[in-house]
């Protein structure tokens, strides 16, 4: 039976300028947000691999970590200034 494994890299989705340091799916598994070094957190269509909507300005520094509620509506996103955002994504 395959693993994730034995095909590490489906794609590689492009934006971040530069590393990506926080990454999470949505709670239906159809959007993943990504959070990086950049300050930005950008949401993918995981079906096209496509970025959905415009980044998201979350921080003058790094993305840390984020996670979505058990809805998926609400997107927290922790940045390295200590500070967490909340955004409304529930026009997904």
């Amino acid at each position: 039976m395959p693993t994730v494994l034995s095909n590490p890299v489906r794609t590689v989705l492009t934006g971040h300028t530069d590393y990506v340091d926080a990454v999470v799916f949505g709670p239906d598994g159809r959007i993943l947000a990504t959070g990086g070094f950049d300050g930005v957190v950008r949401l993918w269509d995981v079906a096209t691999r496509k970025q959905v909507g415009d980044p998201l300005a979350s921080h003058a520094i790094p993305v840390m970590s984020a996670a979505f509620s058990p809805d998926g509506r609400i997107l927290a996103v922790g940045g390295g200034d200590g500070k967490v955002r909340l955004w409304d994504v529930g026009f997904l």
